[in-house]
Formats: C-alpha cells, structure tokens, sequence
C-alpha cells in the first residue's frame, strides 16, 4: 500500500519531508483501501511501515479498519532501497505469520510491485493498495490492485 494523501511541507507547516501527515483526504482513503481488504478477507498478521510520519499514520488507520495487527515502523521501506531488494529482503524474513501488509512510497511501492508483476510501468495512487504472492525466494504475482476512488461500497 502507498500511503494516503499528505500535504507538502510548506502546506502542513512542518520542518522536514519525513513530518508530514496525512491529510483528512489522506485518512479517508486509507480506511477506504483497508476497508476493501477487510472485505476481501486480508488479515495481515503485521503491517510494516516506513518511518515517515505519513506512512505511520496509514498504517495505523489500516490497522484500525483490518482488526488491529501491530504495526512496525520498517526503515527499509523509506525508499532507501530498490524495490527487487525490498522484496527480497521481507520475502527473506519469517514474520511469523502469512500476511504482511507494507505501507511505503513512489517509487519503492511501485519498483516492488513491477519487480514481482513483470509489469514496468506500475504505479500507485494515493492509498493504492496490491495483493501479491510473493515466494520465499521474492518471486511472486499479482493478484489483484485498487485505488479507493475504484472501491464500491
């Protein structure tokens, strides 16, 4: 999942790209997105996140709506690596459970997801969110993506 909508710096009045929230807009389109994964019967065992403020907060509003799994800030995902090596590494780790949800940034979310789908030109909007199967190796497929303007209540 990409985080929801956040304003810019300038916009939330923060010091630093790594402090800005989500916005009310941001909030409602990721318990829209996790809303539709509770309803397709996700249940992440754990929900990984950037340490970005944004994407902590998504997570949290996740969580919230996906009946509560812990949430772990994950330094990897706050684009410092590729998207392929991001996959490796988490697909590399036991979690210890099946499901793991991760809430980053463009272009990581979008590199990982091209990575496993063989698709180059993936992108993610706002709050998007992708399912994949993804092997211990970092293989895997898609198995279906949404943006919360394409979820129907």
């Amino acid at each position: 999942m990409r985080h929801g909508h956040s304003p810019s710096v300038l916009e939330a009045g923060v010091g630093s790209d790594r402090e800005r929230p989500l916005s009310e807009r941001g909030r409602a389109e990721v318990r829209r997105s996790a809303a539709h994964l509770a309803k397709a019967g996700a249940k992440p065992g754990i929900i990984l996140c950037s340490p970005l403020l944004r994407a902590k907060q998504t997570a949290e509003e996740a969580a919230a709506q996906l009946g509560g799994p812990p949430v772990r800030p994950y330094d990897p995902l706050a684009n410092v690596l590729p998207g392929s090596a991001l996959v490796r590494e988490v697909a590399a780790f036991d979690w210890g459970c099946d499901e793991v949800l991760l809430v980053g940034h463009m272009p990581q979310v979008a590199e990982a997801a091209s990575h496993l789908s063989e698709d180059r030109a993936f992108s993610f909007s706002t709050a998007e969110v992708a399912s994949f199967e993804v092997s211990k190796d970092g293989s895997g497929r898609l198995l279906w993506k949404t943006a919360p303007d394409e979820v129907v209540d």
